[in-house]
């Protein structure tokens, strides 16, 4: 439950108030992340072609790191402006989370993060 729903209580509790309607554990965990992944790749489409590549970068780096960190230098690989719109987008719709201090980009929740993970899978 941890790996994917992390220190959610709310995201618990919706467990625990509906697991006599899933078979088992594992089946709800896996939907939580398909509808997760479900609503990136809805968001995904208010994006230009160049920014959905940014977010895709950004979520390897979240998945292979646990955070993307934004660099306080002109990033080459990615265009500044393009890149903090992709961040503040997904920031707005609470699929990404960015603090300040550490300049640190993170999935706004566990769920989030496996569903970036299953969209980078395929």
């Amino acid at each position: 439950m941890w790996e994917y729903l992390g220190g959610s209580i709310p995201r618990a509790q919706r467990y625990v108030r509906e697991r006599d309607k899933v078979s088992n554990l594992k089946e709800y965990l896996d939907r939580q992340a398909f509808l997760a992944e479900s609503e990136i790749i809805d968001l995904r489409r208010y994006l230009e072609d160049d920014e959905q590549e940014i977010f895709e970068k950004v979520g390897e780096e979240i998945t292979r790191n646990g955070y993307y960190v934004l660099s306080k230098k002109k990033d080459d690989k990615l265009n500044d402006n393009k890149l903090n719109k992709v961040i503040e987008f997904f920031s707005e719709k609470e699929i990404l989370f960015f603090a300040p201090p550490g300049r640190k980009v993170t999935g706004n929740s566990r769920i989030y993060e496996k569903g970036m993970e299953r969209l980078i899978k395929s």
